[in-house]
């Protein structure tokens, strides 16, 4: 069976959902088809880590309700493997036979959860989170779980931990760096993460690298490199994703760890295009749902004729649960060659309730912001609990302010001592 269609976006992740609707904007009529390779229509993953995980529903979670793609003209089919990608003849064939003929092509497919060489890292039973069906997992070891290991001390994997804290499980996170979130934040905000962490119940172990993952019967056990047995009930491995590649390199699309883009999101094949967790772009291959839903129009103007590049522009790093907000832009002094001041802004007592996490769930957690300034100019920013000055911090970082500018702006900055 064959069929034909002008844009075929191939998988049902944010890049595919938001680039589909992006195109309505440029090309009114053309048929526009996603594949799934779930039965789920499509669903907000990153609140996988942070679901209310007893009670977890993935169709609380849609990033879309069906109406939305009847009104955007856009056809999705779920239950849809693709078996292969033939770009040189516009076409894909999919499990069960069906041969899509396509002009212009999504290459979506996003990312899988990342197994660490690590000895029993492939036992069946280790738990990961990158999809609903991970979480139905999950809910089903919860009923008879008292403790949890979790290794990777990432954005998934504390967002996790403080998510299992919430339903009374006692957590342990193992993180093989010297502090947590070392490429997002300093060691001083990286402590004071873990303050937080802690007054939370949850205990933190960094610069703990794991050698092996043991099970016995329904007991876990990790081993650190230092002989330490942890145990546990369950292990989740929250090590990080790496991009689908597979079906890219049978293709003959160059891939490296991710599928090879330049700055209009074409990969090497002039009509596939690429974005999001699946994409790697000026040697980086890591994309957030906030820059996933930026990438998205511009990959819909080009699929439709256009020529737009796509700024490089500092993208926030996010941690967002019940009892903990953190942001973190830009450079955080992590340049080498580089000088930095780390400064705070003046008089963070006033309106301390207004814009910062409710302190009716904090409690006393006090908020924390620092900013990251080099040769006069704001190049960094990193808040805890606290989302007052955010959108100019960001504007700040993004467009190279110096400090002046900010004091113009209402945020005079002084050092730590202050």
């Amino acid at each position: 069976m064959s069929e034909k269609v002008k844009y075929l976006l191939l998988g049902g992740g944010i890049g595919s959902v938001s680039t589909a609707a992006a195109l309505r904007k440029f090309d009114g009529s053309s048929r526009i088809l996603i594949l799934e390779k779930s039965a789920q229509l499509p669903y907000n993953r990153p609140r996988l880590s942070k679901t209310w995980l007893k009670g977890y529903d993935p169709k609380e979670h849609l990033i879309h309700p069906p109406a939305f793609y009847k009104e955007k003209g856009v056809e999705i089919q779920t239950e849809a493997t693709v078996e292969r990608l033939v770009p040189g003849e516009h076409r894909a064939v999919l499990l069960d036979g069906t041969d899509i003929v396509y002009e212009k092509c999504l290459y979506g497919l996003g990312a899988v959860s990342y197994l660490p060489p690590i000895k029993g890292a492939d036992i069946p039973g280790v738990l990961t989170i990158r999809t609903a069906e991970d979480i139905f997992r999950l809910k089903k070891r919860l009923a008879c779980a008292k403790t949890a290991l979790i290794i990777g001390g990432g954005v998934i994997g504390l967002e996790l931990a403080l998510t299992l804290a919430a339903v009374k499980i006692d957590v342990t996170v193992v993180e093989g760096a010297s502090y947590l979130l070392s490429r997002f934040l300093d060691r001083q905000m990286a402590g004071a993460l873990r303050t937080r962490l802690e007054l939370e119940r949850i205990r933190v172990l960094t610069g703990a690298p794991v050698s092996e993952i043991r099970r016995e019967h329904t007991a876990w056990q990790a081993v650190l490199k230092d002989g330490l047995n942890l145990k546990g009930d369950m292990v989740i491995l929250c090590a990080g994703v790496r991009p689908n590649t597979g079906l890219a390199k049978d293709a003959g699309l160059i891939t490296d760890r991710g599928v090879i883009a330049d700055n209009t999101f074409r990969t090497s094949d002039p009509d596939v295009y690429t974005c999001g967790d699946s994409m790697q772009r000026n040697q980086r291959a890591e994309s957030s749902w906030a820059e996933i839903l930026s990438q998205a129009p511009f990959v819909a103007e080009n699929m439709a004729g256009g020529i737009r590049c796509y700024p490089d522009i500092p993208v926030p790093k996010i941690l967002n649960s019940g009892r903990i907000w953190l942001y973190s832009i830009g450079d955080i002094g992590k340049k080498d060659g580089s000088r930095y001041e780390r400064l705070i802004p003046e008089r963070m007592d006033v309106c301390r309730n207004r814009f910062r996490v409710n302190p009716e769930i904090t409690g006393s957690l006090e908020p924390l912001v620092s900013v990251y300034v080099s040769g006069g100019i704001v190049v960094g920013a990193a808040m805890i609990n606290d989302w007052r000055l955010m959108n100019r911090l960001r504007l700040a970082v993004r467009e190279g302010w110096p400090v002046e500018k900010l004091a113009e702006k209402g945020v005079a900055l002084c050092s730590t001592d202050c």
